[in-house]
């Protein structure tokens, strides 16, 4: 907190008042040590404005356009629509300040969010972003989701995160048209239409979008003094860009596009910057950041520091904590009383300011804050109160950038808690991971896109003043994360008996992602029973669906057990999965000694039945049965027959009984 001095009586200052009543509730007597108080005490501040200078201070405000902390990296239609209803925190917040000297630092996953969904966009959505279009508000880009950025460098993350990839969102049955109002209008062309872009426009959006250019809408490199001049924003001059034909997707450029009048402004979350963390910040191209003035420390001589400062060779811009906690208190509350008591501290810190500066200007920065504001009338009250201000005066960031730089300012070490930054390092040794397996697709950008995202979802500085929230959406990231690791497996199976010396083992492979995958399949032999060719095998398997891999293998002499270890690489040679070993019964050798049991089974049933046919014939020539060619079985022993003439002669005929 910034140290003020108490101005001498009767001149200008504020002079704090303080009330006694007695309660309603006369003291009663209780419990030991327990009463109800007999006098009510109050506090309050008047500002005496006499002796008020002719200019007073100049304040800068910035309104940061974003909404409620998530886990996902996108916002859906249905929360669109409610934070671009006619009471929600988007159109409240920019609604309340269109057309007065505030500056927006606009969160881009709202752009986004709404020039991904297309015409499935909600129309209030799609007006909201054209009001912002329209708007001439000085403009720079917070991180994506509103990231924390400090979090980031102290939890080992080689550079600010920015998003890679938004095609994991998009859908061909959405850009069939365009949506009017055209949500890739940037602005300064409202209406003039226009997917995809060029020019400085195009140059100064997309580099916001990946934090890694340090230059205003123009292209040229902008300091804290670089409007002084002018004492307005930079007016980006942007390049009209045609209609893409019905049916064309959106690039990543396209999508991220906005002329922001700068885009070279980190800022971290209040009382989180330390050690290195300027540097970090410069190095992603942000060169100048917004410091809490409870971050640093000045000389003695300066009471309330002008905003515009370095630490070091870094550009800085120091928002006054006092009047910020004011002003916020003054936009969020519900009712009249704590409203009037806020304005008045904000009265009284700017009377103050004004009393101290020996004749000069005092150039100020606060915010409004991320807390969705009560009401617009609550916002645009609180900013008519300030502006009415006698002895204050709102300005453009840029005027407030143009007054002399504080000297001496200094960093003070501000780090976040030890278990937040290790849960965030935690996440990022997890995205580190899915990139890895990503390659499994064709377009790992799918998988890698979605994740970089819900990641800084999870970064969002609101966060900060919700542990218990901060702690599920970090659980959720996790789960999300393992159930992307382990999408692709190696279904278990059970013991294989091979009774063959050549044969196929089934290993079935399952994909729950939403696109196929194309793997590589590892078999390794525990010893030498068993021999694998190939030992590699690449295998394709639809989106969520199960296909089963042929493995060859061939069995040696020895028969016994055997364990197959099976290991699934994407492209790039990375493990996707590794399985329990399979168990393998190698008894080849029952394959010969069936085939020779087979034979001797044959020729014993041949002879079986040689044998048989020889006995029959020695029992049909024994019965005197005819054999097999219709003769009559010669029978041992019998006597032969009697010739045909003797045979056929009648006894009792006389003629026959000679031969004469």
């Amino acid at each position: 907190m910034v140290a003020r001095r108490r101005p001498r009586p009767l001149s200008l200052g504020a002079y704090g008042l303080a009330a006694t009543a007695p309660s309603p509730d006369a003291a009663t007597t209780g419990a030991a040590g327990s009463a109800t108080p007999d006098t009510l005490t109050a506090t309050s501040v008047v500002t005496w404005s006499a002796g008020a200078p002719a200019t007073g201070a100049t304040l800068g405000v910035i309104m940061p356009l974003t909404v409620a902390p998530g886990d996902s990296g996108l916002l859906t239609a249905a929360e669109l629509a409610t934070d671009t209803a006619p009471d929600g925190v988007l159109t409240t917040k920019l609604d309340s300040v269109i057309g007065r000297p505030v500056t927006l630092a606009i969160d881009p996953m709202i752009i986004v969010s709404i020039r991904v969904l297309g015409t499935a966009a909600p129309q209030s959505a799609l007006n909201w972003l054209a009001d912002l279009a329209a708007a001439n508000n000085p403009t720079f880009p917070l991180s994506y989701a509103d990231a924390d950025l400090s979090v980031q460098r102290q939890a080992a993350a080689p550079a600010l995160l920015t998003p890679t990839s938004f095609d994991y969102a998009l859908s061909q049955s959405n850009f069939q048209s365009l949506p009017s109002p055209d949500p890739f209008a940037l602005p300064g062309q409202v209406g003039s239409g226009g997917i995809g872009g060029s020019g400085s426009g195009a140059a100064a959006g997309a580099s916001s979008a990946s934090g890694t250019a340090a230059a205003d809408a123009t292209g040229t490199s902008t300091s804290p003094t670089d409007t002084a001049t002018t004492g307005t924003a930079a007016t980006p001059t942007p390049t009209p860009t045609p209609t893409p034909a019905a049916g064309t997707l959106p690039t990543f450029a396209d999508l991220t596009t906005w002329n922001y009048s700068r885009t070279d402004i980190a800022w971290p979350a209040t009382n989180t910057v330390s050690g290195t963390d300027l540097d970090y910040f410069a190095a992603s191209g942000l060169t100048t950041s917004i410091l809490s003035s409870d971050n640093i420390s000045v000389p003695d001589t300066a009471v309330t520091p002008n905003a515009p400062a370095t630490i070091g060779d870094k550009n800085v811009i120091i928002a006054d904590s006092e009047l910020t906690d004011a002003l916020q208190n003054a936009v969020t509350a519900v009712t009249e009383p704590p409203r009037d008591a806020a304005l008045a501290e904000v009265s009284a810190e700017l009377a103050i300011v004004t009393a101290q500066s020996g004749g000069q200007t005092p150039a100020l920065v606060a915010s409004l804050g991320n807390a969705a504001p009560s009401s617009q009338f609550a916002v645009s009250h609180t900013l008519d109160v300030t502006e009415l201000l006698p002895w204050a005066a709102e300005a453009p960031l840029s005027t407030i950038l143009g007054a002399p730089q504080t000297a001496g300012v200094a960093l003070l070490d501000r780090p976040e808690a030890a278990d937040r930054g290790g849960a965030v390092a935690s996440m990022l040794d997890y995205e580190r991971q899915v990139g890895l397996f990503a390659p499994v697709i064709d377009k790992p950008d799918l998988i890698t896109g979605e994740q970089r995202a819900n990641l800084l979802a999870v970064l969002a500085q609101s966060w900060l003043a919700d542990s218990t929230g901060f702690t599920t959406a970090v659980q959720t990231n996790d789960k999300d994360s393992n159930a992307t690791l382990s999408s692709v497996q190696i279904v278990d199976g059970s013991t294989v008996n091979l009774l063959a010396t050549n044969g196929d083992v089934p290993v079935p492979i399952s994909n729950n992602l939403d696109q196929p995958v194309t793997v590589t399949l590892q078999v390794t032999p525990s010893n030498g029973r068993l021999v694998v060719d190939p030992s590699s095998i690449q295998v394709t398997i639809e989106a969520h669906s199960q296909k089963t891999a042929k493995v060859p293998v061939k069995a040696a002499v020895a028969t016994g057990e055997v364990e197959l270890g099976l290991e699934l690489y994407n492209r790039d040679g990375v493990l996707v999965s590794r399985a329990a070993p399979l168990e393998i019964n190698v008894s080849a050798d029952w394959e010969g000694i069936g085939t020779l049991i087979i034979g001797i089974l044959a020729v014993l049933f041949f002879a079986f039945a040689v044998v048989r046919l020889i006995l029959k014939r020695r029992r049909a020539r024994r019965a005197g049965a005819p054999d097999e060619n219709g003769e009559p079985a010669q029978t041992p022993n019998a006597a032969p027959p009697a010739p045909a003439d003797t045979a056929d002669r009648d006894p009792s005929d006389p003629t026959e009984g000679s031969n004469g």
